[in-house]
């Protein structure tokens, strides 16, 4: 069963717009969740691949705050209980640099995606006809947010990058918990 999430970076040229992404959301796979959001929401694939996961769960579960799997998504990814607070962490706004697409594996969820991690595959490529997106060529740049998803924590965060990845992830799982 294929369980690999694709990852497609793109570098903002012109600030992040409500049109930019209908134009992104307009070129999407109907069969296959597809979620954008600011790359430095991000710290690394095993905090996306957790998102996912718990997403899935969630969905599968019947538990799900959103409708939209994309939007559940973005709210475990930010370790949210609220979709709007969710959605302003992790999505683009005007001072983003980088977004990522983020794109399930056809059919996503199904059973068993709650209890696996997905793979994570950055590619290459991307959507070339959208004002103000310029795709990013696959190896030339680490396509995660590293360091600065410290903010997805609300604070100032003290401890090396395996601490702060530790802590994201903690923030992902507890997020239905408390």
């Amino acid at each position: 069963m294929e369980r690999t999430v694709t990852v497609q970076v793109m570098k903002c040229v012109l600030p992040f717009s409500d049109g930019v992404l209908r134009s992104l959301l307009g070129l999407s796979k109907g069969d296959r969740a597809q979620v954008v959001m600011d790359r430095d929401s991000v710290f690394g694939p095993s905090h996306l691949a957790s998102a996912f996961m718990h997403a899935a769960r969630s969905l599968l579960a019947g538990r799900s705050r959103a409708r939209d799997p994309s939007m559940e998504v973005l709210r475990w990814l930010s370790g949210s209980h609220q979709l709007v607070e969710g959605l302003e962490r992790a999505s683009p706004g005007p001072d983003t640099e980088h977004i990522l697409i983020c794109t399930a594996p056809k059919g996503w969820p199904k059973v068993g995606d709650g209890s696996v991690l997905p793979a994570v595959e950055v590619i290459g490529g991307g959507p070339k006809d959208i004002k103000g997106l310029e795709p990013v060529p696959e190896g030339s740049m680490v396509p995660w947010g590293g360091a600065k998803a410290a903010r997805l924590l609300g604070g100032e965060f003290k401890g090396n990058e395996m601490d702060l990845e530790m802590a994201i992830l903690e923030l992902v799982a507890f997020t239905d918990l408390v």
